[in-house]
């Protein structure tokens, strides 16, 4: 891949890629990542979010992540911290899963 000066990624012909979360919706409306933004603030989790606002527990991760990327940052919690360790549906299926 080629990293151009405003260090976005650019795809090389010729080569075979996966294109990834293609499954999901990435889109939201404005008044729904607003929601999001604010259940997260106030201490809800991914899952739960998700259930509320019907959307997949990746897709509300994602807004998260996107919220916190902006220059005024919206995110007030930390996304770092899950609560307490718990079997979650964000881990990796197949592998060792937490008690």
């Amino acid at each position: 891949m080629i990293a151009t000066d405003k260090h976005y990624l650019v795809l090389e012909p010729g080569l075979e890629y996966e294109f990834m979360l293609e499954d999901l919706e990435l889109a939201m409306t404005k008044e729904q990542l607003h929601r999001v933004t604010t259940k997260w603030n106030s201490g809800q989790e991914i899952e739960n979010i998700a259930v509320s606002e019907r959307r997949h527990a990746v897709e509300i991760l994602i807004a998260i992540v996107h919220q916190s990327r902006k220059r005024e940052t919206k995110i007030k919690r930390p996304l770092g911290y899950r609560g307490e360790l718990r079997k979650s549906s964000l881990l990796v299926p197949g592998r060792e899963q937490l008690k």
